[in-house]
């Protein structure tokens, strides 16, 4: 199964990521790595435009991500248990869905798929 580990950011004013923080997320990255779960990471710059004219000023931002393929969402939560995170920032987990499933089908619980 594919999840999503999507990080957001600390509210404004919360101190920018450090050398010791940085060093954090690329141990964080290579036990990924090392333990074959890694699908893909990237940081994620500021949102350029906003589509969404409901949004707080001062709302929290998407800031980075980890695809992960893992066997269940225990395992996923485990591995976001373990990110690195600054002071204030979140973590969310979403299971990615492949496209050419139907949308009836997303309803399902990770034991039915």
């Amino acid at each position: 199964m594919r999840f999503l580990l999507l990080t957001y950011s600390a509210p404004p004013g919360a101190s920018a990521l450090d050398d010791n923080a940085l060093s954090a997320i690329d141990r964080f990255n290579r036990s990924l790595r090392e333990a074959g779960v890694l699908l893909g990471t990237d940081r994620l710059r500021p949102a350029t435009r906003r589509v969404d004219s409901d949004a707080a000023p001062g709302s929290r931002e998407a800031t980075g991500y980890w695809l992960v393929q893992v066997r269940s969402l225990d395992e996923a939560l485990t591995w976001a248990s373990r990110c690195p995170l600054a002071q204030g920032e979140s973590i969310e987990v979403r299971q990615a869905v492949p496209l050419e499933t139907r949308p009836h089908n997303l309803l399902h619980t990770e034991n039915q798929q």
